[in-house]
């Protein structure tokens, strides 16, 4: 009986779990939230992650917080206020990246 009651329990704790999260991502769907979230692990597997010209921090390209095209290249960047440091002055940070 007690065995049942532990197993009842852990049960709505992960019932309970599973609810906040679909509620806290705003889909509302639990099924197709966990689907979607397993793909997006599977994409950033094989996405290569690239390097904030100002921060050197490395970032994939699919979460960076901004992103803009100079000389053909795109740039990455890990916040907002780096692209506009290196809106200010991207060779500065272009040279920088050659010398690293």
């Amino acid at each position: 009986m007690i065995k049942k009651l532990y197993i009842f329990i852990l049960l709505s704790v992960l019932s309970l779990t599973g609810i906040s999260y679909a509620i806290a991502c705003g889909c509302g769907n639990q099924s197709n939230n966990s689907a979607s979230v397993q793909q997006l692990t599977q994409e950033q597997i094989t996405e290569e992650k690239v390097q904030c010209p100002v921060m050197k921090t490395w970032i994939l390209p699919s979460k960076a917080a901004d992103k803009t095209e100079y000389n053909g290249k795109t740039y990455y960047f890990c916040c907002g206020g780096c692209k506009e440091q290196f809106l200010k002055n991207p060779d500065q940070y272009i040279n920088s990246e050659t010398k690293s």
